[in-house]
């Protein structure tokens, strides 16, 4: 058993992911074959909150994870005493979310964070 949106394996017996609480499908294959999208990616953790809690009122099955930034800052700019008298972003500055969804749920999904702004 897969999930079709963040595409975990499941024992037998399982019928429903544990993080997406979406149905699960019984092949690889049919995961795979399930069109995922970006609803949303951005730094604000109060905002992502938002989206995923809309999304969950409205029982729509999504996934939010984190993930870090493309191009992370050179390693002298990662020292505390550099970042202190140059105001440049640590580390954990570069950390963002994103939220996504199956390409089905996409209109629905997009007027509810809509109605988040």
């Amino acid at each position: 058993m897969y999930c079709p949106l963040c595409k975990a394996e499941y024992r037998t017996g399982f019928d429903k992911c544990s993080d997406c609480l979406i149905c699960l499908v019984p092949t690889r294959e049919q995961a795979e074959a399930t069109k995922v999208v970006l609803l949303w990616k951005g730094t604000s953790q109060s905002k992502l909150n938002d989206i995923v809690a809309a999304l969950q009122n409205a029982n729509v099955p999504h996934l939010a994870r984190s993930c870090v930034n493309a191009e992370p800052l050179p390693l002298w700019a990662r020292l505390p005493i550099i970042s202190l008298f140059t105001g440049m972003k640590r580390v954990h500055d570069e950390m963002s979310w994103e939220v996504l969804i199956l390409e089905s749920d996409f209109a629905n999904a997009e007027a509810l964070i809509r109605g988040q702004s």
